[in-house]
């Protein structure tokens, strides 16, 4: 359906070519053409203004497409330029804006209309010498000068600026300013107005600040309830700002003369799970990865406070390529997580049947196409058990005095055998009835482990068992050692764990044991490490080309989330885990901090089904 301004144009067309035809002289389809003429060029300002009207509560394009038809209407209806940069009304929140492909000019970029799938190409010489911080969930641009350091808002439809503090005060404390450097690798989480000229800023995981237009500084703000806690997630929404911690979710008060956050809702402890020797965790449940285990913590009887591990932790994809090449069979290559979504797949567990009897069980929430909420029941189950397979559900796994037999879908393929001795050739699967085939398949699971082993400033490190000749002139031979390596980019932390025996650790440099020794945690491969056999340049392959490694770190970054990137549906490779990992930046401790992010293959290799 065309956009009221697209009509209108075409309206405006339509009174040129009427009045044409009316002309004296002209041919005798004139009358024909009068009687359809509508003067839409002196449409009076009331019904023009109402129609701009709304036209602007649905979309900003369109309302300036509709102000760029004539003058009368331009006069009519308000100008974005008249109001301010904060003016709600003419953010463009229904826009995005896509990542810069190869060979694009650098101030042109492109735009997606999230709503209706519309793309549209801006001029942005603004973003010259610019950091993109993030957006609002308005729509507009975070930016930040690479030269001087000021931070603005740029709506990108009407390029209006609206200039913010300085960014090397975003720490809140004046005697303390931010390095140039530091800021280079800021990243906004989430940005917002929290009321008509406040605006709030999430970045860096814990922090908010907030300011004005015209303020000096930025202010931070603490969250002082119950306890000083880390900020979860956070969110614009109804012209106010608010966000997550472990116990509540808070809101911008900006009443009084300094902005702070107050609670708008206990959370209350109904998905933090407190387990045996002092662990505590929060788990939750997402559309694509589907259980989430957050905020994992340990408590130290000694220091007499909690020690935070894992700040987050979820299956970021499931590879499952299968191994017939007929006509019929070889696009089967599933990216499960990226293309269906674990948690939309997922259904109700069944107690006694899925779980034991000790298990406690949880719902799933996600948002429906309509934008509404949906429940699912008993999506998740807790229980205590001895260490075992992970993928306990898909193949078979023993309880006591109970066994739960494989449950799931199974892919076949119907075929002319009836018997494994007519099978003269590769039939690509194994026989498992009667013209029925089982396909050879793999399933990859990669996890993505944003890891906070006591703090923040993590770093990997690798352990490689190396043999050494004996030279101290006794009996013996040889013996090995362990050389320890710390991983400074991302090229040093690609590793093939079937390579050579080593330790592979995470670990906080700036905290030690009574020993002396760092704290860490050791990453333990699982039993079945297999890599990709696939060939590199085969298509599937290139969707999941971090599958030839088991294990990668990465810095951290907010949106490399998805080892096979964020839309895995047709993707092509390029952006991806390896992809991110190619570019081969520091994750050693710098005088920014780093947080480590273990993106971890468990890939049991499948036979028939």
């Amino acid at each position: 359906m065309a956009s009221p301004s697209t009509t209108a144009l075409a309206s405006c067309r339509q009174e040129k070519r009427a009045r044409i035809a009316d002309l004296p002289g002209e041919h005798s389809g004139s009358t024909a053409a009068h009687s359809n003429w509508r003067d839409w060029a002196n449409l009076i300002a009331g019904p023009a203004s109402l129609i701009a009207e709304r036209v602007l509560a649905i979309d900003i394009a369109d309302y300036l497409r509709f102000r760029a038809v004539c003058g009368s209407w331009r006069r009519s209806t308000a100008s974005p330029h008249a109001h301010g940069g904060l003016d709600r009304r003419f953010h463009p929140r229904r826009w995005i804006m896509l990542p810069r492909t190869l060979g694009a000019l650098r101030k042109r970029r492109e735009f997606m209309n999230i709503s209706t799938g519309e793309r549209i190409l801006v001029d942005l010489p603004e973003l010259r010498y610019q950091y993109v911080f993030g957006s609002t969930s308005g729509g507009l641009l975070v930016l930040c000068d690479k030269r001087t350091y000021d931070v603005r808002l740029l709506n990108p439809l009407t390029r209006q600026l609206t200039s913010l503090p300085n960014a090397t005060t975003l720490t809140g404390s004046h005697d303390r300013p931010l390095s140039g450097y530091s800021i280079k690798f800021r990243r906004v989480y989430s940005a917002g107005l929290a009321d008509d000229s406040t605006v709030t800023l999430h970045f860096d995981q814990y922090w908010l600040v907030t300011a004005k237009p015209g303020d000096k500084y930025w202010t931070r703000l603490i969250v002082h309830y119950p306890i000083n806690t880390g900020v979860v997630a956070s969110l614009s929404f109804a012209g106010r700002f608010y966000c997550v911690t472990e116990t509540a979710v808070m809101v911008v008060d900006t009443s009084a003369d300094t902005p702070q956050l107050v609670a708008a809702a206990e959370l209350g402890d109904r998905a933090v799970i407190k387990l045996w020797a002092n662990w505590e965790f929060h788990v939750g449940f997402d559309m694509r990865a589907g259980t989430v285990i957050s905020l994992a913590s340990i408590y130290d009887a000694e220091a007499g406070a909690r020690r935070r591990v894992l700040y987050r932790g979820f299956v970021s994809e499931v590879f499952v390529p299968y191994m017939d090449p007929a006509e019929e069979w070889y696009y089967r290559t599933f990216l499960d997580a990226g293309e269906y979504g674990l948690g939309l797949w997922a259904f109700p567990l069944q107690p006694g049947a899925d779980c034991p009897a000790n298990a406690a069980y949880l719902d799933g929430y996600y948002a429906g196409q309509d934008g509404k909420p949906v429940e699912n029941k008993n999506m998740i189950c807790v229980f205590q058990r001895y260490a075992g397979d992970v993928a306990w559900r898909h193949t078979e796994a023993g309880f006591p005095d109970r066994l739960v037999s494989l449950t799931g879908l199974l892919e076949v393929k119907g075929t002319d055998y009836t018997h494994v001795d007519q099978i003269r050739q590769d039939a690509h699967g194994t026989l498992v009835a009667e013209n029925t085939l089982a396909v050879y398949h793999d399933h990859y699971v990669t996890y993505h482990l944003d890891l906070d082993v006591d703090g923040t400033n993590n770093s990997f490190v690798k352990n490689i068992i190396t043999t050494r000749h004996n030279t101290a002139g006794t009996p013996r031979k040889s013996y090995w050692t362990v050389p320890r390596e710390v991983a400074e980019t991302e090229a040093d932390a690609q590793v093939d764990v079937n390579a050579a025996p080593a330790d592979l650790l995470i670990v906080n440099p700036n905290k030690r044991t009574r020993m002396g020794n760092e704290v860490g945690y050791r990453v333990v491969p699982g039993g079945a490490t297999a890599a990709s056999m696939l060939d590199d340049d085969d298509y599937p392959q290139r969707r999941a080309s971090y599958s030839k490694k088991q294990l990668w770190v990465t810095p951290y970054n907010r949106d490399e989330k998805w080892a096979p990137g964020l839309y895995a549906d047709q993707s092509t490779g390029d952006d991806g885990l390896a992809a991110w990992s190619g570019r081969d930046r520091g994750i050693q401790i710098t005088e920014r901090g780093h947080r480590a992010v273990v993106h971890g293959g468990h890939p049991p290799h499948t036979v028939p089904g």
